[in-house]
């Protein structure tokens, strides 16, 4: 089969096609016939060699496919092949097949095709986990979503709006920013030209807000301590500042991270949150299951719906990982891998 792996960190270019062998349906897994993949972050940082959660090289990147059931394994009683279904992959999404864990893979809605089928998984699970399980949020609350026009951004946005809450977004260019304001965030801000911290603080009385989702990381961090109120929650679920970076300005910038206080988030009634969705799936699969199809019944009632930003062949999945890295989208990247 056709696919893309990663044999040796480096830029984009490193990535490399060629044939692989089709993967096998083992006790408990689906093989699917995959017509998209979605291009993550945690793609981006496993090619720069920086993701812990990579499997050792060569491996084939990609966390989610939308496609056709092709094969079950043994103890798989909810599929028989032909199903449309999305999935978390774990790995393995950049082929022509892939396999995933059945409680891993949903049956498509009608109505929703396969690039939104690839877009959902990953970006809107781990919004809904971040804003509802290790956020907590309420009607009412301020939410502040970093790179709120990224794909995690733009579904924690739909979800935090249907909550009640009041949507701060930043977004690092001015066509961003107009996408924010059409899209319903209700205060938007450009932070290559308007300080987030002062704009937040403006707003708000000086109060802040109760939920912050960083997916930037680093120095930012300590940036989001200063407009969160007592009894708020940072919730960091990524590291984009690191992308695209060598080796030694990652390392600042990992380094530029705060180092928080027990003592102090006790003091001032705050709270900090990691997420690693892929670790939820791994140590919580029931839970993550759950989440799955919790999502999908948001998109198929039409309560939030991914943006897709770009669809490039396989065969570019360079040029997938350096509009990502680049930050040069709105919306979600996908791989188009086979048409429907």
């Amino acid at each position: 089969m056709k696919a893309v792996s990663i044999r040796k960190t480096g830029p984009p270019e490193s990535l490399e096609s060629g044939e692989e062998p089709i993967p096998k349906a083992e006790a408990g897994e689906v093989r699917i016939r995959v017509h998209r993949a979605g291009v993550n972050f945690a793609d981006v940082l496993a090619r720069q060699g920086i993701y812990p959660d990579a499997p050792k090289m060569p491996f084939i990147p990609g966390y989610e496919v939308s496609g056709v059931v092709d094969l079950v394994g043994s103890g798989v009683e909810w599929f028989r092949g032909g199903e449309r279904v999305a999935a978390f992959t774990r790995f393995g999404g950049y082929a022509e097949w892939a396999v995933a864990k059945a409680p891993f893979v949903v049956p498509l809605p009608d109505g929703i095709d396969v690039s939104v089928g690839a877009a959902v998984p990953v970006n809107f699970v781990t919004a809904y986990y971040c804003l509802f399980h290790t956020g907590t949020l309420f009607p009412g609350d301020r939410v502040l979503v970093h790179a709120a026009a990224g794909g995690v951004g733009i579904a924690a946005v739909q979800m935090a709006k249907g909550a009640g809450a009041v949507v701060f977004g930043t977004a690092g260019s001015a066509e961003k920013v107009a996408f924010l304001k059409t899209f319903g965030v209700d205060y938007p801000v450009d932070y290559h030209t308007e300080d987030f911290v002062e704009a937040v603080r403006k707003v708000t009385n000086g109060e802040g807000v109760d939920v912050v989702l960083d997916s930037i990381g680093g120095q930012m961090l300590a940036r989001d301590l200063r407009v969160l109120r007592p009894g708020g929650r940072i919730v960091s679920l990524g590291l984009a500042a690191a992308a695209g970076k060598n080796r030694a300005l990652m390392l600042r910038e990992l380094m530029s991270a705060p180092r928080l206080q027990p003592v102090k988030l006790l003091e001032t009634s705050r709270g900090f949150f990691g997420v690693n969705i892929l670790r939820v799936f791994d140590h919580r699969p029931a839970l993550g299951s759950v989440l799955l199809r919790t999502v999908f019944d948001l998109v198929a009632a039409g309560k939030a719906r991914p943006v897709i930003a770009s669809e490039i062949p396989l065969s570019q999945a360079a040029e997938a990982h350096r509009l990502l890295q680049e930050r040069s989208t709105i919306g979600k990247v996908l791989l188009v891998v086979r048409d429907q």
